[in-house]
């Protein structure tokens, strides 16, 4: 398994692995993919550090909300699909997928990015109808229990 790390001091993320060792308490993101040139991918990870204060890609947005997250619940890991699987080696891939109920399921928090979605949206009707409801409500992003990020920001829960 990889996870993210926060630097604090650097205020960057990179990328841990712990194939073998013991894993800390992590935080998974839930989210819809973007398109592939927007999302910060393992690759992107592999060439450079994400500095929370560039905004290179739309991906990292998702970075930054998570950062603020992580300084209010303590947690410095994170997993999120995107950064930490090598999608171009299939062997890891079909491994990934195959792990990712028992990733959410050992996770500390679950945090939710509904991009497509304002705090004026914020109701059950228009959840119902967002476009992470209908593709990720999976048995593991329900574990999602402190909030969610919409486009505009963080919606505690109610």
């Amino acid at each position: 398994m990889r996870l993210l790390y926060l630097d604090l001091t650097a205020q960057t993320w990179r990328l841990e692995n712990f194939h073998g060792k013991p894993i800390p308490f992590y935080a998974v993101l839930s989210h819809t993919w973007g398109e592939d040139n927007e999302e910060t991918s393992f690759e992107d990870f592999e060439i450079w550090t994400c500095k929370l204060d560039i905004s290179s890609k739309p991906g990292c947005d998702k970075l930054r909300f998570c950062h603020k997250l992580a300084n209010e619940t303590e947690l410095r890991y994170l997993w999120i699909d995107t950064c930490c699987i090598k999608k171009s080696d299939s062997s890891e891939f079909q491994r990934s997928l195959n792990s990712m109920f028992y990733w959410y399921q050992k996770a500390s928090r679950c945090f939710v990015y509904l991009s497509d979605m304002t705090f004026d949206d914020f109701g059950w009707e228009k959840f119902a109808q967002n476009g992470w409801f209908a593709r990720c409500w999976t048995a593991g992003a329900r574990r999602a229990e402190i909030g969610t990020l919409s486009s505009e920001g963080w919606l505690p829960n109610r």
